[in-house]
């Protein structure tokens, strides 16, 4: 069984002093998220999905009954700086495990003890222009597909079990797996799968 497709309405994490992970509008050096970030999962080979976070917000990949992965990318130039943060399950803070500068089209292996994962930059965009705006206009920041026992959330993502995308937020390329079904930019909606 793939899963469910679930389209979620909730607050964007981005990282705030001292690696604290705060509730907020995303933002770049000058106050506003300059660029999306498109990342390619994979787990010993195997496709996990496709996600694009704003520079500066976290993405997370929670695995069933095990632990969740922060995905931080930062546009640094013509880089990629990724931080890795483990969220405690006893006090739901992330603290942070890792620290990378990704190059572009190249896999890097972020694993935790428990969590197999690498991670490939695939591109940078400019923010879709109502996330560039200061005040939180937009209805939809982040959603989450269900596949295969992990969780992963961004403001974008696809999988083979199914594509969610917050149009505002990240503009959404609209690339789907093949066998997944359509995406949503209307809010709380839930998909399930065809087969």
């Amino acid at each position: 069984m793939h899963g469910k497709l679930i389209a979620l309405v909730v607050g964007i994490l981005t990282t705030g002093a001292a690696g604290a992970i705060v509730v907020g509008r995303p933002t770049s050096p000058q106050g506003t998220p300059a660029h999306v970030v498109k990342l390619r999962l994979t787990a010993g080979g195997q496709d996990v999905a496709t996600l694009a976070t704003p520079s500066g917000v976290m993405a997370t990949v929670s695995m069933d009954g095990g632990e969740t992965l922060g995905l931080t990318p930062v546009v640094r130039n013509d880089t990629v700086a990724l931080t890795v943060t483990l969220k405690d399950p006893v006090t739901g803070e992330f603290r942070v495990v890792g620290q990378y500068s990704l190059e572009r089209n190249k896999a890097t292996d972020v694993h935790t003890e428990r969590t197999p994962l690498e991670v490939e930059w695939l591109e940078t965009t400019p923010a879709p222009p109502l996330a560039t705006r200061e005040v939180p206009a937009a209805p939809c920041s982040v959603c989450c597909v269900v596949c295969d026992g992990r969780a992963i959330c961004a403001c974008e993502v696809s999988t083979i079990c199914g594509y969610c995308c917050c149009k505002e937020t990240c503009g959404c390329t609209g690339e789907r797996r093949a066998s997944s079904v359509g995406g949503s930019d209307l809010g709380p909606v839930v998909f399930h799968p065809i087969g």
